[in-house]
């Protein structure tokens, strides 16, 4: 849910607090109910927020090559995927660990593959591509 919230331009939790629930509401995936929920559990719950903040440091989202972009990542490749989910990340991507609706992007080294990502792939009309394109896509010489 929150995810949804944050896309929809409430990215932080002031505009979180401030928003309505007729504005949350508004964002798909919400309908009445759950969008007072939302509303109402940030305001049940403000001090034990304010707790948690004081332990947490909230990265600001990045904007990069790669922002709107989603990738999964599958199968060997030459740098550790733990690398690779970086560079996504770094370059205002997201990283998927599973293939379904609305991921953009499966990099893998064998384009040819019949492994059950690379066929969900297939079926959800996912791009598959290689970690050199992958890596060019990001701006990383090759």
């Amino acid at each position: 849910m929150v995810k949804l919230v944050i896309s929809a331009g409430f990215d932080s939790i002031d505009k979180m607090r401030n928003a309505s629930i007729s504005q949350i509401e508004n964002i798909p995936g919400f309908a009445y109910i759950k969008a007072k929920s939302f509303c109402n559990g940030l305001k049940q719950n403000h001090s034990r927020i304010e707790d948690i903040l004081k332990h947490v440091k909230i990265k600001k989202k990045v904007q990069g090559t790669l922002s709107g972009k989603s990738f999964c990542f599958t199968g060997s490749s030459n740098l550790p995927r733990k690398v690779l989910q970086k560079i996504v990340e770094d370059n205002g991507g997201e990283v998927k660990t599973s293939v379904g609706k609305g991921l953009g992007y499966l990099v893998m080294a064998d384009a040819d593959s019949t492994s059950a990502k690379a066929k969900a792939a297939k079926k959800n009309n996912t791009s598959v591509i290689s970690e050199e394109d992958f890596l060019k896509m990001a701006g990383h010489n090759v």
